[in-house]
């Protein structure tokens, strides 16, 4: 599975196999479309929430999942690595790399349900309307992918099997990750700083795209009334709406999902690392699209560089 920044830096430089995931083509495949993309302008703006939104017809609810499912083929597909399905799975799913989606001759006459962490969907909305020719019915994406199901699936026979420790790091995102990712516009980002802990970011600090303040104090049901609040007005206009909480102190993010364990707010990850961490991961993005155009302009035109 290709790794968000390097699907968005264009370190890719093949569209046609970035888009399929494919093997190496025979000797007589046809490569004459396959042409440099675009590697991104202005390397030191992050991709920020509005320029492009998740696609709901893509996504199933683990609801949707579950009434489909009852009257119709379905295999749950774990597209992570085989480390991390060990570690933590969904009872009877199978693990497919991304790349293996099209072979995959078990998937044939059924349908699909492609799953990972939950934050992570750029490569799958790019990939999911190629997989038409594979062998499975349709493929679906699951909305809010193993966090999800973790919270609304424990204690049901289909809760995930593994490790603790596993199952806590689900709802962390890197912040590399969020970097790709926030070019959807489905995020709301909460920033819990404190004032009395220097809200506003350092001099030397990238601001988080479109962060909403929304400060922890440590009065539980104020903050979760607040954020369930905001949940609410944008998830009016945004489906598929995924919170994404980041604070200076990442220390306190125990606290903060102690508050919100019973408010009525679903999809929520926290930033690894806190908002210093989305500066030092917007920096290694700038070196890495420097890398790729230089990496460019010594590629041939027209094929395919593998």
């Amino acid at each position: 599975m290709l790794s968000p920044l390097a699907l968005l830096a264009g370190l890719v430089l093949c569209p046609a196999a970035l888009a399929s995931a494919a093997p190496d083509p025979s000797p007589t495949e046809d490569l004459s479309q396959c042409v440099e993309p675009p590697i991104p302008a202005a390397a030191s703006t992050p991709a920020g929430p509005g320029s492009r939104s998740r696609t709901p017809s893509f996504y199933l609810s683990i609801k949707q999942f579950k009434r489909r499912s009852a009257s119709e083929p379905w295999s749950i597909v774990d597209i992570r690595a085989e480390k991390a399905y060990k570690a933590l799975r969904i009872p009877g799913s199978l693990r497919i790399q991304t790349s293996f989606l099209k072979a995959a001759g078990i998937l044939k006459g059924k349908n699909a349900l492609l799953v990972n962490e939950g934050h992570n969907f750029l490569e799958l909305e790019n990939l999911l309307p190629r997989l038409a020719e594979a062998g499975a019915l349709q493929f679906k994406i699951l909305d809010g992918g193993l966090n999800r199901w973790a919270s609304e699936m424990e204690g049901t026979q289909s809760a995930l099997i593994g490790d603790k420790r596993a199952r806590d790091g689900l709802s962390r995102m890197p912040a590399m990750d969020f970097v790709a990712e926030a070019i959807f516009s489905n995020w709301l980002v909460v920033d819990t700083t404190a004032a009395k802990a220097g809200g506003a970011p350092a001099a030397d600090e990238k601001p988080l795209p479109d962060a909403k303040p929304v400060p922890f104090t440590g009065n539980a049901a104020a903050f979760a009334g607040r954020l369930a609040a905001l949940v609410r007005t944008k998830g009016e206009k945004q489906p598929l709406l995924t919170v994404l909480i980041a604070d200076q102190d990442p220390k306190r993010y125990d606290a903060i999902r102690a508050a919100l364990k019973n408010a009525p707010v679903r999809n929520v990850f926290y930033l690894e690392g806190g908002r210093s961490a989305y500066a030092a991961a917007i920096k290694q993005r700038d070196q890495m699209v420097v890398a790729a155009r230089e990496y460019a302009k010594n590629q041939p035109q027209n094929r395919c560089n593998r």
